[in-house]
């Protein structure tokens, strides 16, 4: 008796557990060079008085919420944009922004110093929020003096 199945390089049960990978490496490789993509482009476009306007990455200062909107602020101008802070979590890299605020975003390569209460910007202080005081000392890397180490050390008992 023919089969079909037969022809196939994996066995019926096999072959619907495959990954994709191995049915369609051509759509998993576009799929890649996609992503590829959105992560070497440094930049997006906003829309604004009827045109498409650039925005580079590293020209965000912070993202304010103001009620429907937000408001994009840049080195050199601001924006508003209909668009959620949620909305611009998924598309800002995490690596280049921190949400500190449940109306705020900075951008962590803006930020000149921070502490438990606020992140301060060049001309702007931003108040962190009581649910967001762990979200920035976990994105960045902070070096430590000696005499801080010990302090934290003995503090947990290790010296």
């Amino acid at each position: 008796m023919y089969s079909c199945w037969s022809q196939l390089p994996l066995s019926p049960v096999n072959y619907l557990s495959a990954s994709v990978a191995t049915l369609m490496p051509s759509k998993v490789n576009t799929l890649s060079s996609l992503e590829k993509k959105q992560l070497v482009q440094s930049f997006f476009f906003i829309r604004q008085d009827g045109r498409n306007v650039k925005v580079d990455l590293h020209n965000i200062l912070y993202i304010e919420a103001r009620k429907n909107y937000t408001r994009l602020v840049m080195t050199d101008r601001s924006a508003m944009v209909l668009i959620t802070l949620k909305q611009w979590e998924s598309i800002l890299p995490p690596d280049l922004f921190c949400r500190v605020h449940r109306g705020y975003i900075v951008s962590i390569e803006r930020i000149l110093s921070f502490d438990n209460k606020f992140v301060y910007l060049p001309g702007m202080n931003i108040a962190i929020g009581e649910q967001y005081k762990n979200a920035l000392p976990s994105t960045v890397t902070i070096v430590a003096s000696e005499a801080s180490r010990k302090d934290i050390l003995s503090d947990l008992e290790i010296c």
